[in-house]
């Protein structure tokens, strides 16, 4: 008995759509109220740093002197409250979600074991984690 309900299923989602859909060659559609990512446009921001104090997670970095803008994507909570305080509108909300890139000159480790003396990964710069794989690979 066990064995035609088997085959029952197993007809039945031979012939039907699937579940699933063609990642690569059908992209998602996102919902219109899908709160993707945070996008800035560079030349519009006056890097005043609103956007900096309103963040509650603290995801979002200014710097006026290096003239830099950036934020960390893991932190973000997709609250809003950045581009809503935004003085020349440069912030907006996305729909979609950052496609992964690899950072420029990031130099992944083999394994977090491989750090001699048992150094800890929390609270390092991106230059002295290079350093640190370089010399351990």
């Amino acid at each position: 008995m066990n064995i035609m309900n088997f085959t029952r299923v197993a007809l039945k989602n031979l012939f039907s759509k699937p579940a699933t859909r063609p990642y690569p060659l059908a992209p998602r559609e996102y919902p219109q109220r899908t709160r993707g990512h945070v996008a800035i446009e560079m030349d519009a921001c006056i890097l005043c740093g609103m956007c900096m104090r309103k963040c509650p997670a603290g995801a979002i970095e200014v710097d006026r002197a290096a003239r830099t803008w950036s934020i960390e994507r893991f932190g973000c909570i997709q609250c809003n409250s950045c581009v809503e305080s935004c003085p020349k509108n440069c912030l907006r909300m996305e729909p979609s979600y950052p496609s992964r890139t690899p950072r420029s000159g990031w130099i992944p480790c083999k394994s977090r074991r491989s750090l001699p003396n048992n150094r800890r990964w929390k609270g390092r710069k991106q230059a002295e984690w290079i350093a640190i794989c370089k010399k351990t690979e």
